[in-house]
């Protein structure tokens, strides 16, 4: 039985690594954008205030932190609907076929994490549980935001939501057995 402090250090690990993946996106736009513009830009607004708030502790109001939960809460129920949206344009029959989309999830599900306990081993890690958190992480599968930043980029997001539904797909079983190494090894 995993314990729920694994489970609760995965989707904390997530929840960082998708704040992570949307300040890098915003950083990639700003790039591309005009000095003034990127001082008025709303996520630069949004994130120098909350700098500032985090940095002098100023005390946010409780319906404020209930609205940044719930729009948390969407995070994963969009990635879904999203996915959703662009499979329902795949052929699905083309996209079991794919090898191409059996090597990514080879790559994704199975080579990311045997060179995670493969790093494991050189630099140890002590708690159980932030290598449980570890592992998870580098088993799961190809995150949706690959489809989407395919498509913001005019690249062929069809072919990045196969490799996220066929990754997901798989990862049903790959990740099972990674939960398996970690509670028998780790």
């Amino acid at each position: 039985m995993i314990p729920s402090v694994i489970i609760n250090s995965f989707f904390i690990e997530r929840t960082t690594e998708n704040i992570q993946k949307f300040f890098v996106s915003a950083l990639i736009s700003l790039a591309a954008m005009a000095p003034k513009k990127i001082l008025t830009n709303p996520v630069t607004i949004a994130l120098a205030a909350g700098i500032v708030i985090f940095f002098l502790g100023i005390p946010v109001p409780d319906f404020v932190k209930g609205i940044l939960s719930a729009l948390t809460g969407l995070n994963t129920p969009l990635a879904m609907i999203i996915s959703g949206v662009y499979l329902a344009q795949a052929d699905l029959l083309a996209m079991v076929k794919s090898r191409n989309n059996y090597a990514v999830s080879l790559v994704r599900l199975v080579l990311i994490p045997v060179l995670t306990i493969v790093l494991m081993r050189v630099v140890p890690a002590s708690d159980p549980a932030m290598k449980a958190a570890i592992m998870i992480a580098a088993a799961a599968p190809v995150g949706s935001n690959v489809a989407v930043f395919a498509q913001l980029y005019q690249k062929d997001y069809r072919k990045a939501v196969e490799h996220v539904c066929m990754s997901t797909l798989l990862c049903l079983v790959t990740l099972s057995l990674v939960l398996m190494l970690v509670q028998n090894f780790g």
